[in-house]
């Protein structure tokens, strides 16, 4: 499983925001992120809520773990994140809260 895999998924803005991730993080990393790579998360997220993308969360975590060597620990951990950020966005947005 490739990025090409997800490329149906992801925006080109999104892919440009993984792939600052990617080239940044450290894939050996359990539940740590230093503050850069977790602000690279986070824009990611922001991207892909912007967007409207679709993501598979299964081929997601799958492709972090085989593309991008993320631990089964980590790849569950970022797409708990991913799930969790874009519920989060998705509830703002339609609650439009000020």
């Amino acid at each position: 499983m490739s990025l090409k895999a997800l490329k149906t998924d992801l925006s080109p803005c999104a892919q440009k925001k993984l792939n600052s991730f990617k080239a940044s993080a450290n894939p050996s990393m359990n539940k740590n992120f230093n503050s850069s790579d977790e602000l690279k998360w986070y824009d990611f997220i922001l991207q892909v809520h912007l967007d409207k993308c679709e993501i598979d969360f299964d081929v997601f975590q799958q492709w972090l773990m085989q593309d991008v060597k993320f631990s089964e620990t980590a790849a569950t951990i970022l797409t708990d994140r991913l799930s969790s950020g874009l519920s989060l966005l998705k509830h703002y947005k339609k609650d439009d809260f000020t």
